[in-house]
């Protein structure tokens, strides 16, 4: 159960760096290509990470029913 619990732990810490990640990478290429950015699209910069953000938020949720799951078996 420790490992799973490790694991779950691991797990959401590399989404949220990913997510993270994602963020810095959207806003320094919105910083570089600024021009361009804007004429071809009219979506804010940051509109590429929020598909990062539900996978992150998805990824969470899942991970904590599964840890209370866990911790309500541990009791009995």
């Amino acid at each position: 159960m420790k490992k799973l619990n490790t694991f779950l732990n691991i797990l959401m810490g590399s989404f949220f760096g990913v997510f993270v990640g994602d963020l810095i990478a959207n806003y320094r290429n919105y910083q570089q290509f600024h021009e361009i950015y804007d004429a071809t699209n009219s979506a804010p910069w940051y509109y590429g990470a929020i598909s990062s953000l539900i996978l992150f938020i998805a990824v969470v949720i899942v991970c904590v029913i599964i840890k209370l799951i866990i911790r309500n078996k541990a009791k009995q």
